[in-house]
């Protein structure tokens, strides 16, 4: 439980998800899908595991490249008289 975690627990648990959404990513990336689907099949915390280290991360880039080309689409759609 993270309430009862001393500061340096803490930050061990924040590397130990930063370290394992990284070991996850490569994964998905450089071996086929088929192989990553049974995995993450097999095991389905894998995709807990992932997605709190995507947000970990997420959290700390200066910009949301999702929100930025998200501003894009409806600047593109509104000069083309779609909203």
């Amino acid at each position: 439980e993270a309430s009862r975690m001393s500061t340096l627990q803490r930050q061990f648990l924040e590397r130990l998800t930063s370290s394992r959404f990284r070991e996850l990513n490569e994964t998905l990336y450089t071996r086929p899908s088929g192989d990553s689907f049974d995995q993450f099949t097999a095991n389905p915390e894998l995709f807990d595991q992932y997605h709190e280290g995507f947000r970990k991360q997420a959290r700390e880039w200066p910009v949301n490249p999702v929100d930025v080309i998200y501003g894009k689409i409806v600047k593109a759609w509104a000069h083309r008289g779609g909203g």
